[in-house]
């Protein structure tokens, strides 16, 4: 099964080929550190098949009352992957609020506490995921980029401040 699905250090690798004006480079660099860091295998050994893009538009109630994940891309990888995409999104509602700082340290702790991972191995992972889906929106003349690169620089100082 594990050769049947791309990997979260297969993906990453665009990291090292992309470059445009539209995203600073200072962003991708700090997402070449970490993908190194996290895909390391030494380091991190557990590995799952995620869905890749688990989302609120991707899961559904269906009419048995029962909940339904749609639209999985199918990725190898650690399991604080998972909650990038849930950490940017919805993105144009999420990113006009006031209080956006919060609300993502809110998600961080809420993914921390749930899934009994590390807050700050979730932080690395959002800003992977994030900047993984600015570049394929960028490149796919998408609508989310723009918006998605605002939650940088929070992910960013959410390191900075675990650093300390």
């Amino acid at each position: 099964i594990k050769d049947s699905y791309p990997t979260i250090t297969e993906w990453a690798k665009i990291l090292d080929k992309f470059s445009d004006y539209h995203v600073p480079q200072k962003y991708v660099s700090l997402g070449q550190k970490l993908a190194e860091d996290l895909l390391a295998k030494e380091k991190y050994p557990q590995e799952y098949l995620l869905h890749g893009d688990l989302h609120h538009e991707n899961i559904l109630n269906s009419h048995n009352n029962e909940w339904v994940s749609i639209d999985p891309k199918g990725v190898i990888g650690n399991l604080a992957y998972e909650i990038g995409a849930f950490m940017r999104n919805p993105v144009h509602e999420l990113v006009i609020q006031p209080n956006l700082e919060q609300i993502l340290g809110n998600r961080i702790n809420k993914f921390s506490e749930l899934l009994s991972l590390d807050r700050q191995l979730l932080v690395k992972y959002s800003y992977l995921a994030t900047l993984l889906g600015v570049i394929w929106s960028f490149e796919d003349k998408g609508d989310c980029w723009q918006d998605w690169l605002k939650l940088l620089p929070i992910f960013e100082s959410m390191l900075q401040m675990g650093a300390k």
